[in-house]
């Protein structure tokens, strides 16, 4: 969701892009290619690489794919970790003229749950598997040498076709829209466009370095996002809230992320001047239900 919406930005700014697939190379146009990379045979298509200026790396299987036991948290932890440590392990062969390595993390580095306490970049990691994952996940890029590189904490991100603002706004359309457990956790949402504008920001502005949380600069409680989804959609909120153990009942661990409370805040954008085009949620929900 969030490598297509870049792709598409980075070639509309005149930027050549080359896709790594596990799929066949192939040419889509002159801005736009793909080569084939195997991450647990340690392939790397080099000639590709050698002439890239930067490297986004926004790889890893999707949490909420599968119910977390424990076969599948090895498969996300190693989709995440293998594929980093692969590419820092090119890049510090330094054969490339890249100067610019961005790797994804995730706000789980904050752990499940830290209630209102404000977390900014500085902020300790917390505890559980996708705080520790991030911690390992941020260590291997970190080893990249000789190269500016920018780590960043997504947050919950809000595309109007896919992900999670899509299952939000699924049951609120239907009428069976309700809070989870308190509704009162803290939710640290970005919209999709602010996320990809984000990351180009960090290609272009050579200032920013090291950590920087991806997220809306106002997060929202849990009851008060459904409040003003189902405003804009004109929808009354009828269901009570889901228990607690309803959702451990039906998500199993990553029911921890749905009603643990985390806010966090982009401290290090704000101060690098990054202008937010959807700051509070209102704008945000109304773009994503209306405009096309």
């Amino acid at each position: 969701m969030v490598g297509t919406k870049l792709v598409e930005r980075l070639i509309a700014s005149g930027n050549e892009v080359v896709v790594l697939t596990r799929g066949n190379n192939r040419i889509v146009s002159d801005s736009l290619r793909f080569a084939h990379w195997n991450i647990q045979a340690g392939e790397l298509p080099e000639e590709e690489l050698a002439d890239a200026n930067a490297i986004v790396n926004l790889t890893g299987r999707g949490i909420a794919d599968k119910r977390l036991n424990d076969k599948f948290k090895e498969e996300v932890y190693k989709s995440r970790i293998d594929s980093t440590r692969l590419l820092v392990t090119y890049l510090n062969r330094r054969e490339s003229k890249c100067d610019t390595f961005v790797n994804a993390s995730a706000i789980g580095y904050y752990g499940y749950d830290r209630g209102e306490e404000v977390l900014t970049e500085d902020a300790d990691p917390g505890n559980g598997f996708m705080a520790e994952l991030c911690v390992d996940w941020e260590k291997e890029a970190r080893k990249a040498e000789n190269v500016r590189t920018v780590i960043v904490r997504i947050g919950i991100v809000f595309d109007r076709e896919e992900g999670a603002y899509k299952s939000i706004k699924a049951p609120i359309l239907l009428g069976l829209g309700s809070a989870l457990a308190s509704g009162k956790q803290y939710m640290s949402w970005i919209h999709i466009d602010d996320l990809v504008a984000a990351l180009q920001y960090t290609l272009t502005n050579a200032r920013i370095e090291g950590i920087i949380n991806a997220t809306a600069p106002k997060p929202i409680r849990n009851k008060r996002l459904t409040g003003v989804v189902s405003d804009s959609l004109n929808k009354a909120i009828l269901m009570p809230k889901v228990p607690a153990f309803a959702l451990k009942l039906f998500v199993g661990e990553l029911a921890n992320a749905l009603i643990g409370s985390i806010n966090a805040q982009p401290k290090r954008l704000l101060e690098h001047n990054f202008i937010f085009a959807y700051p509070e949620i209102e704008a945000a929900v109304r773009n994503l239900n209306w405009n096309k």
